[in-house]
Formats: structure tokens, C-alpha cells, sequence
């Protein structure tokens, strides 16, 4: 029994360095992806292309939470920017009211996201590979996002060491 346990103790550990390097691999590449931020703007990360772990949720409930440490957004921005995985079948859970996407946050429950609010990346081995400016839904096409605002003096990097 103590064996098992040991290796099960391995096996997680394992997960947890994996989930590490993905977490980076993701972030590395989402941040030239998010130049269009501005107030209440929210990044939509299509899942198809990212890399899961076994036993870490690498990329799933903590996205809303590092674009706050990546970046420092106006005090009067309400609310800032947050960044958000879809789930696979997005697309199916999707409201058609040519204004409303559908987004699971950190707590698991729905935000709603008006679609000139959002940005849409695409994901591919688990880097962000491009960015989508218009989003065929039920034989509708949406234009997503707004002007790029990084560069502005609007938004301030936190520049780690």
C-alpha cells in the first residue's frame, strides 16, 4: 500500500512541474495576443489546441486570475480584463442574440460577453497561435474585439525581474 501511494505522490508531482511548464508555454505566447484590452474586455481561449494534465488543471480555472499580475489596468476600469477558457462545445452552450457569448469563469459558472467585448485566440499544443477578428455562429458572422490600446499608456506591464 505504501508503494502505491508513493507512486500515485510521484505521478502528481510529475503533473504538477507539467502543468508549470504549460502554464508558462500558455502565457508566453497569450501576451502579444492581448493588444486589444480595454475596460471589461475579455480574452476567450479556444480550447481545441491547449494541453491537459493527467491530474493538474493547467489552463482551466485560473485564467480569470493572472491578467491582473501580468498587467496593471486603470483603477476606473470596471471591470478590467480577464481572460477565460471556453468549454470544447462552446459553440452549442453559445447564446444567438448577435451580442452574447457564453464563458465559464473560475467559480465554474457562466459570464456573459458581449461580442465587440471579446477577443477570440486560438490555440494549438498549448500555445495561443492566432487571434480571430470575426467568429462564424449559426450562419452569422460577429466581428470580436476592439482597437489595440497596449502602447497607449492606458495599460502598464508590470515588467517582473
Amino acid at each position: 500500500m505504501l508503494a502505491l501511494l508513493v507512486g500515485f505522490g510521484l505521478v502528481v508531482q510529475k503533473d504538477y512541474a507539467r502543468a508549470w511548464d504549460l502554464q508558462r508555454r500558455f502565457w508566453t505566447s497569450m501576451v502579444p495576443f492581448a493588444s486589444g484590452m480595454g475596460e471589461g474586455t475579455v480574452i476567450l481561449v479556444d480550447p481545441a489546441g491547449l494541453i491537459d494534465t493527467r491530474q493538474i488543471d493547467a489552463n482551466t480555472w485560473n485564467l480569470p486570475l493572472v491578467l491582473q499580475y501580468i498587467y496593471e489596468f486603470p483603477s476606473d476600469w470596471d471591470p478590467a480584463p480577464r481572460v477565460h477558457r471556453l468549454l470544447p462545445d462552446w459553440k452549442v452552450r453559445s447564446l444567438h442574440n448577435e451580442l452574447e457569448i457564453k464563458a465559464v469563469d473560475f467559480k465554474w459558472e457562466y459570464v456573459v460577453v458581449p461580442w465587440d467585448k471579446a477577443i477570440l485566440v486560438e490555440t494549438l499544443n498549448g500555445w495561443v497561435m492566432q487571434r480571430v477578428s470575426e467568429v462564424e455562429f449559426q450562419g452569422d458572422d460577429f466581428r470580436l474585439g476592439s482597437e489595440p490600446l497596449l502602447g497607449t499608456g492606458a495599460i502598464q506591464s508590470r515588467g517582473f525581474q
